[in-house]
């Protein structure tokens, strides 16, 4: 019966295709509304960041909207409700097997693809984006990576698709660090990193301030991030990611898409950048932002230099406290890689994490060796990023 009613409700909505950015900008209102009050925040689906993204990093993407309306003679009407967004790309999976491939959009900067989909609305937005997808030309399977293996959007997906006929498989399961305590920072802290460390914490920043360090600075307002922004942006440069030329600074595209996001967050409250001083200039660097009632530290960077002081790490423990202390906030993801050698054993707290594929089709390459194939390359590619870790270490 709950199938049922969900199928109704989604028959109710209307979905629509967007291709062009200027419509997309121009939703932009009803867009950053939907984002607010989304069943599960995802900050890199909001129109800042995602129009940023797209202008600046991957224009010829083929990047397609499908936003759910609900209510209005038709989509995009005044009246109208935008209850549900996901934006897809076609992909290859399984190191180019020949299987057409919808997959939700996400990209090395933006490590989250859950839809969004409005409070109370979830079961009618999911069901129609299930049968969108489903009557998308060409797509043999339906791909969803870097995604909460749990929660009110994806449960209400997973179920829309099942409905329809297209059972959803995990993939590749992973866990990340995220903060999410009762506690407050000091005896979160305390409690993670145990008397001894906790201790070395501190030594550390004295030992810090006696070099001339003033200690930490949290700038939020429009104002200043412009500046703290390229405080950010010369920190990465000048580390491991400047020497491989993978640095934001290094790109203009990058470069462009860095500013445009922390500009427009912070006019409506929703980033935080973050630097600790050594005396004499930044040494450490991060970026939080904000979406809803979750977080996510999105880009931390230190002066190699300094890395005897482990400023990456007090820079960490000073923002664990000052997001234990806001109470917008019931969790901060660390968008890291599972097993980071230095958030998971400050953060203890872990986000489960799975790829998915569903079919959309029958009569193609079996399931099971689509997803062999996949694990099989995502696991290669995280062997190779764990290699160059140890490398960096060293």
């Amino acid at each position: 019966m709950a199938a049922a009613g969900s199928a109704m409700a989604a028959m109710a909505c209307r979905v629509e295709r967007v291709r062009d950015a200027a419509r997309m900008a121009a939703l932009s209102d009803k867009w950053a509304e939907l984002a607010a009050q989304a069943a599960d925040a995802n900050v890199f689906y909001s129109p800042v960041f995602a129009l940023a993204a797209w202008r600046h990093l991957a224009p010829d993407s083929g990047l397609e909207w499908l936003l759910v309306w609900r209510d209005g003679a038709a989509a995009g009407d005044r009246g109208a409700r935008l209850i549900g967004l996901l934006p897809v790309v076609a992909a290859k999976l399984g190191g180019g097997l020949p299987v057409g491939v919808v997959a939700a959009w996400t990209h090395p900067l933006a490590p989250l693809s859950t839809p969004l989909l409005a409070r109370g609305e979830e079961d009618a937005a999911a069901g129609a984006l299930a049968g969108a997808l489903g009557a998308a030309p060409g797509a043999g399977r339906f791909f969803l990576q870097r995604l909460g293996a749990a929660g009110t959007a994806q449960d209400a997906l997973d179920a829309a698709l099942a409905a329809a006929g297209h059972p959803v498989r995990s993939i590749l399961a992973h866990r990340r660090a995220c903060l999410s305590s009762q506690l407050d920072g000091e005896a979160y802290l305390r409690q993670s990193l145990g008397k001894k460390r906790t201790k070395e914490m501190r030594r550390l920043a004295a030992r810090l301030g006696e070099q001339g360090g003033s200690g930490i600075e949290v700038v939020s307002d429009p104002a200043g991030i412009v500046a703290a922004g390229e405080t950010y942006l010369a920190l990465e440069a000048s580390g491991w990611k400047g020497a491989r030329g993978s640095a934001l600074a290094q790109d203009e595209g990058g470069r462009t898409f860095f500013r445009d996001v922390l500009s427009g967050l912070a006019r409506t409250g929703e980033v935080w950048v973050a630097r600790l001083d050594g005396g004499g200039g930044a040494i450490a660097s991060a970026v939080v932002l904000f979406s809803g009632r979750r977080a996510w530290l999105w880009k931390i960077a230190y002066d190699e230099a300094w890395s005897r002081f482990s400023p990456g790490v007090l820079l960490t423990c000073e923002l664990t406290r000052r997001l234990l202390a806001q109470e917008r906030i019931d969790l901060v993801d660390s968008c890291a890689v599972a097993d980071h050698p230095m958030i998971d054993h400050i953060w203890r707290e872990r986000l489960e994490m799975a790829d998915r594929l569903t079919p959309l089709r029958r009569g193609l390459l079996p399931l099971g060796a689509v997803a062999g194939a996949e694990r099989a390359r995502l696991a290669l590619r995280g062997a190779a990023r764990a290699l160059r870790r140890r490398v960096r270490g060293h």
